[in-house]
């Protein structure tokens, strides 16, 4: 048999509100049903970062490297910051339209859709996630990819090997909020 309105309201409100003790049996059903909003229990569910933040930041890395993508989550450590990592631009754009992220980091070259086929589609179609910030992860051998990236609507990018200095100087740059983690 599946929940009333009645038990939902409560179990949330109990999850969310440690000043709530009424329990249950003490509501009526015509009370809660009409002022349950779904939309007001999730935002209050949604894991708080830090007292001086609202919400934790989101970071998508596309990077098909493991060795990358391990560097890359030890340098984005932070009990503010949630990673989510795939290994090519498809499962990228994949990814993000299922998703909301704050920042996506991006390898320049990748199977089954580079970087700059992943950063040319997302930036020509008119999705709500088509602005999202990027920072390209560049090989000393892609440089001469630079003026092209830029022109495709990249907003960063940091050189390869990984240093914590140049990710957290163009992680700042678009995500100001990050300034007193141990990023």
């Amino acid at each position: 048999m599946p929940r009333s309105n009645r038990h939902v309201r409560s179990l949330s409100e109990s999850a969310c509100d440690p000043d709530f003790s009424q329990t249950a049996g003490s509501h009526s059903a015509d009370s809660l049903s009409a002022s349950y909003d779904p939309s007001l229990v999730h935002a209050q569910l949604r894991p708080r970062a830090h007292p001086g933040y609202r919400y934790m930041t989101h970071i998508l890395v596309a990077e098909n490297d493991l060795y990358h993508r391990r560097v890359l989550k030890l340098l984005l450590a932070s009990p503010m910051v949630k990673i989510m990592e795939v290994e090519n631009g498809e499962a990228a754009i994949d990814v993000l339209s299922m998703r909301r992220f704050d920042l996506l980091l991006l390898d320049t070259r990748m199977d089954l859709m580079d970087g700059l086929e992943t950063l040319s589609w997302l930036r020509s179609n008119k999705t709500a996630w088509a602005d999202i910030p990027v920072i390209g992860l560049i090989d000393d051998d892609d440089r001469h990819l630079r003026p092209r990236l830029t022109a495709l609507g990249m907003n960063a990018w940091v050189r390869k090997p990984l240093s914590r200095i140049d990710l957290r100087r163009s992680l700042l740059d678009f995500l100001p909020g990050l300034q007193d983690t141990s990023i």
